[in-house]
């Protein structure tokens, strides 16, 4: 078990074991935009999916 934690955090230790807590804080926004701006873009492209075939219906 150890020699697993130690092989996950080896290659990342910046991303694990941050210096203080404002860089955890930068870390967690920073992942935390990139789910948004994903979830937002797919949410967009569903709009525009069904804007279409619902005016396609209409005419």
């Amino acid at each position: 078990m150890s020699g697993f934690a130690a092989r996950f955090t080896g290659p990342l230790p910046l991303i694990f074991k941050p210096h203080d807590r404002s860089e955890i804080f930068l870390w967690l926004l920073f992942i935390a935009s990139i789910v948004h701006f994903n979830l937002s873009l797919q949410f967009m492209v569903v709009a525009s999916k069904t804007f279409c075939t619902f005016s396609s219906l209409l005419t």
